[in-house]
This record gives structure tokens, sequence and C-alpha cells, in this order.
């Protein structure tokens, strides 16, 4: 009898970059030439270019929570403090967390205006 790789044990195809536990980003690629096709019993990710934190960052957010709780989700991921785990050092990446963290003369100061507005969101679009 061979051993079976995880993946096989798992049934995962082999299209996974990585297979070790860990907090891995997503994996959003350009879509340059090609169309989307939407696939029956599938969900698919596909890059939106919109400032973080605009109108229209937080209109499709606003969209994408009330699809989740119209399809009975009553939880979502809400990333007060999202820590740089993957970027190397000198370099910067873009913060894209609810809590505002600044600090002025040696001393933090936090805002939570959109970590509220995210709260006040998910409650207006029965998501809580």
């Amino acid at each position: 009898m061979s051993a079976k790789s995880i993946l096989e044990i798992a049934g995962m195809d082999g299209n996974y970059l990585r297979t070790a536990p860990c907090l891995y980003p997503d994996l959003l690629s350009d879509l340059e030439g090609i169309g989307v096709m939407a696939v029956d019993g599938q969900w698919r990710s596909l890059w939106v270019d919109v400032e973080v934190f605009s109108e229209p960052h937080w209109k499709i957010m606003e969209n994408f929570i009330a699809a989740a709780a119209n399809r009975g989700c009553n939880m979502i991921l809400t990333p007060h403090v999202t820590p740089t785990l993957d970027t190397a050092r000198g370099m910067e990446r873009e913060t894209i967390q609810l809590v505002d963290i600044r600090k002025e003369n040696g001393k933090y100061s936090f805002g939570f205006d959109r970590r509220e507005r995210r709260i006040h969101m998910c409650q207006n679009t029965g998501s809580m």
C-alpha cells in the first residue's frame, strides 16, 4: 500500500500554492485578456479596483455583507487590527484595518470610526 499525499487524503486538487497551516493572503491576479465566467455552485473572488475605505469600497462591502446575510450568514470577519505577518522588512503593505492607530510625540491614539461604520453596516444589513 503506497503512502498518500495530504492532497489526496483531503481530496484537494494540485492547484494549491501551499498546504501547510498558516495565515496566507488570498491570491488576487489581474484578469487581463480574459472574461469572467460564473459557474453555478462555485464561489469565486474578483479583484475590484477601488481605493480602500472610499465610498465605492464601503458600498461594495455593504452589498457583499447584505448578500451574505441574505444567504444565512450570521458572522462576518471584522479586521480590527491586522498585523503585517508576511511583509518584508523595509517594505510597506497597505493597511486594511478598521482601527486607526497613530503615534504622535511618543503617545498612541486610536480612532474607531471605520470599526463603528462596519458594525452599523452589519446591523443594518441583518448580518448581526
